[in-house]
């Protein structure tokens, strides 16, 4: 190009032509050396500027929508990044201007002139202190013995207690997901495995009564091992007034009329059988 020609805004001199500013950086359009950065030599390559004005730890903390930007003001956060001033307390401004991460439990998409970033939902937390830990609200995290709740249109607004009976382990929310049941049964159930349940939490298992003739529980119970019904012994059965939650031992298996019993088992008792038989009520 000619001595002395000026590069229109968003380019820059390269030493042979004009060429487009490149991200990250700004071209204001002015034909004058390079400023450099106090860890920088000074180049010759014409009024490129930096959008970040860091020297360390994060001296890339700052980008360009477009490759021909042409002021400071056009430099925005990258994702996990607000931004801020090289000198605390310091007014932002093309030489001052640079970009930190965000404080723990909150997070930024970049993209934006923000100085500040945005908190998680209530209950939530970030884990590390990279940009990455904090670039989404995917970053923000359900502590263990929480879960995630959404609202209609599908975002995480708030982190609840699991309920007594349940149990999360915590990390990454990836969507409406209640806590996981720990097998919660109650005096006369059993727990068994529900497939049908696969696809709505991690737990599969489902407490329900334990029908006539059978006993469950003893007492309400937690745990994440199956329970399952135990059935009365041969031929004993239960009242048929007796409530599920009533049928929780063994003890309340009986004989029916015209058995007695022998173990766990009723046989019939016949006119001189021996006498082994016993009966549980009168018959």
């Amino acid at each position: 190009m000619p001595p002395g020609a000026l590069c229109p805004p968003g380019k820059y001199d390269n030493g042979a032509s004009c060429v487009n500013c490149g991200y990250a950086n700004y071209c204001s359009g002015v034909n004058a050396k390079y400023v450099s950065k106090a860890n920088e030599a000074d180049t010759a390559r014409g009024a490129q500027f930096a959008c970040d004005w860091s020297i360390a730890p994060f001296a890339d903390a700052l980008t360009t929508p477009t490759n021909r930007a042409t002021s400071w003001q056009s430099c925005v956060a990258r994702p996990g990044f607000r931004i801020a001033s090289i000198n605390p307390g310091q007014a932002i401004n093309a030489s001052t201007q640079t970009g930190v991460v965000c404080p723990a439990n909150n997070y930024s998409v970049g993209g934006t002139r923000l100085t500040g970033c945005t908190a998680c939902p209530s209950g939530m937390v970030t884990v590390g202190d990279a940009a990455s830990n904090h670039n989404s609200v995917n970053d923000c995290l359900v502590l263990a013995g929480y879960f995630a709740q959404w609202d209609a249109s599908g975002f995480a607004y708030n982190a609840d207690e699991c309920d007594f009976g349940s149990y999360w382990p915590g990390g990454q929310i990836s969507g409406p997901t209640p806590c996981s049941s720990c097998g919660d049964i109650t005096a006369g159930q059993s727990l068994t495995t529900d497939y049908s349940l696969a696809s709505l939490s991690n737990s599969m298992l489902r407490a329900a009564d334990c029908p006539p003739n059978t006993y469950g529980a003893s007492a309400h119970t937690n745990g994440l091992t199956t329970s399952f019904c135990k059935p009365c012994g041969r031929n004993m059965i239960t009242e048929p007034f007796l409530t599920a939650a009533q049928r929780n031992e063994a003890a309340v298996c009986i004989n029916p009329e015209g058995f007695g019993v022998t173990g766990q088992v009723a046989l019939h008792v016949h006119l001189g059988q021996g006498p082994y038989l016993k009966c549980i009520r009168p018959v």
